[in-house]
């Protein structure tokens, strides 16, 4: 019985070029079966804003857009709303060159990892009183 489940989904399913809809809904059977077994603290993720990760800036792909990450992190707050599930704003905090990998120029380097833990832990922290 995990007191805690963090979950970050999206960015590859918005590169794979998969439909937002069907996303949601992908989204929503994963957390209605974490409702259904568990009573821990869930705490999720939203998509960056991809298009100025470095490797889509150099190379512009049709399915990395404004409105397309727009159209996951919509569905990412529906569900959150609906499941009662804390959301890492990630598309808030913007890309900073210097967290990204620049083996691929999409992953986080180790630095970038390190902060995007910090940001969920600002979330998760209160959770727990602490």
């Amino acid at each position: 019985e995990p007191d805690l489940v963090t979950l970050w989904t999206g960015p590859n399913d918005v590169i794979r070029g998969d439909d937002p809809e069907d996303f949601e809904g992908d989204l929503e059977d994963i957390l209605v079966q974490l409702r259904d077994e568990t009573d821990a603290v869930i705490v999720m993720a939203n998509v960056p804003e991809l298009t100025e990760l470095p490797r889509f800036e150099e190379e512009p792909d049709p399915d990395v857009t404004e409105a397309r990450v727009e159209a996951f992190n919509g569905a990412i707050e529906r569900q959150a709303d609906e499941f009662n599930v804390s959301i890492v704003d990630l598309h808030e905090e913007g890309i900073e060159e210097d967290l990204v990998s620049d083996i691929d120029g999409f992953h986080p380097n180790n630095e970038g990892h390190r902060r995007i833990a910090e940001e969920f832990l600002k979330v998760i922290l209160p959770q727990f009183g602490l």
